[in-house]
């Protein structure tokens, strides 16, 4: 299994294919798992690395440091520093979209394009206190569950819902909490018109956990960025669409290639 040390924390990852890096950001209680439908198309034309942040997946389970988008971020940086990769497109998926974000803000010198799957420069709005207390009472393994499916269409495949759910309970409920208290504080909406990176936002025509007007928002704030809806999905589009997001996003990042020819090879 590969692995990479970042501040003392050994952060696990995948990598396929060849050419300018692509780097694929999961969501909370998410892993590299929910980008696996995706990667084998994607590593046809990009060198796709997808790693599973600390406290998540198999990386280190240390539930301590800085569990926001922004301290995310820097972790990112640090793993570009650690592979010798000096820029890269960012893809980001819900919480890993809030990342992509903060790092196109406080890194644009490191990043050639973005791509925003099913994500928000604000999470304020949720009672924090109230989630949290739930899941105390069901208890991680069916708040797990809970999470899942509501990740997914009522008619979504069954076993994309399992996968999901398992993959949820890598995270620990201490570890989910702390990130959902981290959220409780983000709110990035003033600053998201200073990104400059080409951007394109993506979301599920029917995301309930982060619904089509926070894409909107993106879409309108972001300069010059675009927006791809996604017919028959939910949140976890390249889960549930993964023909369908890779159908979006290849023409994009491949414009972003050409336009950029000029730069040094990676």
């Amino acid at each position: 299994m590969p692995f990479v040390e970042i501040a003392g924390d050994q952060l696990y990852f995948e990598e396929a294919g060849s050419g300018r890096p692509l780097f694929l950001l999961h969501g909370n209680a998410g892993s590299v798992g929910v980008w696996k439908k995706v990667t084998p198309r994607l590593a046809d034309c990009y060198r796709v690395i997808a790693h599973d942040r600390r406290g998540f997946g198999s990386s280190t389970k240390r539930e301590d440091g800085d569990v926001s988008p922004r301290g995310y971020a820097t972790e990112l940086v640090r793993l570009l520093d650690a592979l010798n990769i000096e820029r890269a497109h960012i893809a980001g998926l819900s919480f890993g979209g809030m990342v992509a974000q903060c790092f196109a803000l406080d890194f644009p010198d490191r990043l050639d394009s973005l791509v925003l799957v099913g994500t928000t420069a604000d999470r304020t709005g949720r009672n924090v206190e109230e989630t949290l207390a739930e899941h105390e009472r069901n208890g991680w393994p069916s708040a797990a569950r809970r999470l899942a499916s509501g990740w997914f269409r009522a008619d979504a495949d069954p076993a994309d819902i399992d996968e999901a759910h398992a993959i949820a309970l890598k995270t620990t409920l201490q570890m989910y909490a702390r990130t959902v208290k981290a959220l409780g504080g983000f709110d990035i909406r003033l600053e998201i018109e200073n990104i400059r990176a080409p951007t394109l936002v993506v979301i599920g025509e029917d995301d309930m956990t982060l619904p089509m007007p926070f894409s909107e928002f993106l879409k309108h704030k972001i300069p010059g960025a675009g927006l791809s809806v996604i017919s028959n999905c939910a949140h976890l589009v390249p889960v549930e669409q993964p023909d369908a997001f890779c159908d979006a996003v290849m023409p994009f990042l491949a414009i972003r290639n050409a336009d950029d020819s000029h730069r040094r090879p990676v």
